[in-house]
């Protein structure tokens, strides 16, 4: 981090409110492609390093029942996704 350098932490509950018109679905969340299993409602992320969130709508092998996939890729996971495609 720079030395200056201020997170800006907010819960992943706060950020989606913030940025997401989501209903009343389950939410299923990937933090770089990782499945989160913790408490979305008291993790802390630093909003600082969310490159970008994406919602997808799914259909579960269960009739009817839709679920919100929302896929958050951090700065971070990109510089090493452009660093791991450099080497190869």
């Amino acid at each position: 981090m720079k030395p200056k350098y201020t997170p800006n932490f907010i819960t992943l509950n706060q950020l989606f409110k913030k940025h997401l018109d989501l209903d009343e679905k389950p939410i299923v969340i990937l933090i770089n492609d990782e499945i989160m299993s913790e408490d979305y409602k008291e993790f802390l992320v630093d909003e600082n390093f969310i490159l970008k969130i994406i919602v997808n709508n799914l259909t579960t092998s269960q009739k009817n029942t839709e679920v919100n996939l929302i896929k958050i890729i951090t700065k971070t996971s990109e510089k090493h996704t452009k660093s791991e495609r450099n080497t190869y």
